[in-house]
């Protein structure tokens, strides 16, 4: 299964080469330059997401003049209403995400 492949390429110490879609974001856009030496960082859930970003893009620290709505779209992917996961994969996800979460816990909202 996915989850279990995963997770052995991440066992291996083969994250690295996994494609930019799955490879770990710490591995990824925050290789060489970490979180703290980003302008913003934060997630598509985040409701000023799109409007934060947008004030680093248009160098503006006033985000109040914008008439975007700050939060982002969600349109990559399929929706899914809701899966289930056994604890054995809630283990399997938890390692592999572990250092990610390290990196990038305290930028987020959980």
């Amino acid at each position: 299964d996915y989850l279990a492949v995963l997770s052995h390429i991440h066992a291996q110490g083969q994250e690295g080469s996994l494609e930019e879609h799955f490879l770990p974001q710490h591995l990824g856009c925050f290789k060489n330059a970490p979180p703290s030496l980003w302008t913003v960082v934060t997630t598509v859930s985040d409701p000023t997401a799109r409007c934060s970003l947008k004030s680093v893009v248009t160098k503006s620290a006033n985000m109040s003049n914008t008439h975007d709505d700050c939060q982002m779209v969600k349109g990559h992917g399929r929706k899914i209403e809701s899966i289930n996961i056994t604890r054995e994969d809630e283990v399997m996800l938890e390692t592999i995400t572990r250092k990610e979460y390290g990196l990038l816990g305290q930028y987020l909202n959980v």
